[in-house]
């Protein structure tokens, strides 16, 4: 049974819920961390924030305590087997999806997100969220790496990526990038621009799939925001932003979120745990973005 594959954990919010619209899974992995290992400490230090903070979304109203959280736990990780672990995600994922409900998967390494989109058909976009675009062939010999993941995604799963944030490449890369022709909003178009100006120009770029997958690494933000993360990168996007640009896309634009993730918090570096505690006020401002956009709930500030 593919549930055997989870181990039970503390709930995101300290609000298990089993008939929650929200389900949690946590992927406490980061075997090819290359400078600060201590994301596979994130799902659990991230709940641990959601226990202790307020559960209202400032961009809905939406009070999620009285939603809670279909938390299933952590995916049991092969230790030192990435791809068994990702085998065992896109198992997990596959089954979750059936049920129908808002998935979000909190990292762990951002390789974890090519475990997810695996479950998935085709019929989704790609929105990532990052520093960097994670495209080389490989690192240091090893293809499922967190440098290496969305290489994968793009040649095997045949998606292509949507970036925000990008501010960090190799040469490698970026020939990759310009050859196929993906798309890429910098880190300075994201800041400089009006929300109205970078709505539409996501939009366009995802053309007519209104379905899309969301994946956030941490690192995308800037590091005064979100200090504890396994890679930082100096001159990033602001987490208020981001999510006015994800509220216009999914309550005005009529694009609809089929599931997304947050990487990368490293609690290990992260002083008076602050990223932690983004990442779980960002989970609980997606999630509440879709219940609206489903008519599950309606904006108290309607």
């Amino acid at each position: 049974m593919w549930n055997e594959l989870l181990s039970e954990t503390r709930a995101f919010g300290c609000l298990r819920n089993p008939e929650s619209i929200i389900t949690i899974v946590g992927v406490p992995y980061d075997s090819s961390s290359s400078y600060r290992p201590g994301s596979r400490f994130a799902p659990q230090s991230i709940r641990d924030a959601a226990c202790n903070i307020e559960l209202n979304s400032v961009l809905t109203g939406i009070d999620l305590e009285a939603v809670g959280f279909n938390d299933i736990g952590d995916l049991a990780v092969a230790l030192g087997n990435g791809e068994k672990t990702l085998s065992m995600l896109t198992n997990v994922i596959s089954n979750v999806l059936s049920e129908k409900r808002i998935l979000s998967v909190i990292g762990g390494e951002h390789t974890i997100t090519y475990g997810v989109l695996k479950a998935f058909r085709k019929d989704v976009s790609y929105l990532v969220i990052d520093a960097h675009l994670d495209l080389r062939e490989d690192y240091l010999g090893y293809r499922y790496s967190h440098a290496s993941f969305n290489r994968l995604i793009v040649e095997e799963l045949g998606l292509h990526p949507l970036y925000i944030g990008v501010r960090a490449w190799s040469s490698e890369e970026g020939s990759y990038a310009k050859k196929l022709g993906l798309k890429v909003i910098s880190s300075e178009f994201f800041e400089d621009r009006g929300i109205s100006e970078l709505v539409n120009e996501v939009r366009q770029l995802l053309k007519h799939i209104d379905k899309v997958y969301i994946s956030i690494d941490f690192d995308a933000f800037d590091p005064s925001y979100a200090p504890g993360v396994s890679n930082p990168e100096p001159l990033g996007i602001t987490p208020r932003k981001l999510l006015k640009v994800l509220k216009e896309l999914v309550l005005n634009s009529g694009l609809r979120i089929a599931g997304f993730d947050v990487v990368e918090v490293n609690p290990l570096k992260d002083p008076s745990d602050i990223t932690s505690i983004l990442a779980a006020k960002v989970i609980v401002e997606i999630s509440s973005l879709e219940l609206i956009r489903s008519g599950l709930h309606t904006s108290y500030f309607q």
